[in-house]
């Protein structure tokens, strides 16, 4: 009788340490999936903010001179009418 009370005891702990090593398994793929998600985030963000860099420097080189810039608002607040104000347009076109 006293072999079985052993051999349970015995099998016992290893199925302690066999749900031990179940949860450390599931905790480890866990973390991997945390990682995996997070370092994705950050290269998506890091990719989105290099895009919008690159296109705002793009819409930079774009940009008028000042002097053209202040043409425009003496054009807008000088004329009254919305048709010289679309006319100004077409012709810078």
């Amino acid at each position: 009788m006293f072999e079985y009370i052993v051999e349970a005891a015995e099998i016992s702990e290893k199925l302690e340490f066999l749900e031990i090593m179940i949860c450390f398994s599931v905790y480890s793929f866990i973390r991997l999936a945390d990682y995996l998600i997070v370092n994705t985030m950050h290269v998506l963000a890091v990719n989105s903010v290099s895009t919008l860099l690159n296109y705002l420097t793009e819409q930079l080189q774009n940009t008028p001179p000042l002097s053209e810039i202040q043409e425009y608002n003496k054009v807008i607040y000088s004329s009254s009418s919305l048709a010289s104000y679309c006319i100004y347009f077409v012709s810078l076109i």
